[in-house]
């Protein structure tokens, strides 16, 4: 199954802590939609990356293959949010996978990522050499702390 991570779960270490081995098929992006930190943490109130609907926006994320087994894994320890299909670009090709958006009730758009949180993502979009500007938007991003 193919899982499209647009937040924390680009880092391949943190996706890896979770599930396991994952296999790593490179970069990919989502038309119409933008990044947005307003899902709310189950853990400790800030915002946490979520993906909305945006015309002439695109967001970038990393795509693995996982596992049923892994998949079920990343459902139990993505609270808060609903797994949905979306269409993806990879390698020039519209392909079929897997995210995650959050849930309506756990929306709260005055949030903002901690720096620890917002470190996962510049992080993740570094390891696999997305676009300077593309990083840039994570660097600049306020945070809470």
């Amino acid at each position: 199954m193919y899982y499209f991570a647009y937040g924390s779960n680009m880092l391949r270490s943190r996706l890896e802590k979770r599930v396991g081995t994952v296999d790593d098929l490179g970069n990919a992006m989502l038309s119409g939609h933008k990044i947005f930190f307003n899902k709310i943490s189950s853990t400790d109130g800030t915002g946490k990356a979520n993906i909305i609907s945006y015309e002439e926006e695109n967001v970038m994320g990393v795509v693995y293959s996982l596992t049923a087994e892994q998949i079920d894994i990343l459902d139990k320890s993505e609270g808060g949010y609903n797994r949905i299909t979306i269409l993806v670009m990879l390698n020039n090709n519209l392909v079929e996978m897997e995210t995650y958006i959050a849930k309506a009730n756990r929306i709260n758009n005055e949030l903002l990522p901690t720096k620890e949180y917002r470190q996962y993502l510049i992080d993740g979009a570094s390891e696999h050499v997305f676009p300077q500007d593309y990083i840039e938007m994570f660097n600049t991003h306020e945070t809470s702390d």
